[in-house]
């Protein structure tokens, strides 16, 4: 990763990384459009599945 980061002065970020921060901006938008809920993201790979989520949170459930 460190060599790639030599040949861009953009950021280079792991798959699960970059994942995440769609699922970030995904919500994001959605939180424009009116607060639509929150956001979850299955990443389903060849080798590996990754789960993301994107939530303001709750206090409804912070008691439990």
């Amino acid at each position: 990763m460190a060599r790639l980061g030599e040949l861009t002065h953009w950021g280079i970020l792991p798959t699960p990384g970059a994942v995440l921060r769609g699922a970030e901006l995904f919500a994001e938008a959605l939180g424009d459009c009116g607060n639509l809920g929150d956001c979850v993201v299955f990443d389903i790979g060849g080798a590996t599945s990754d789960v993301h989520s994107v939530t303001e949170g709750s206090l409804e459930w912070t008691s439990k």
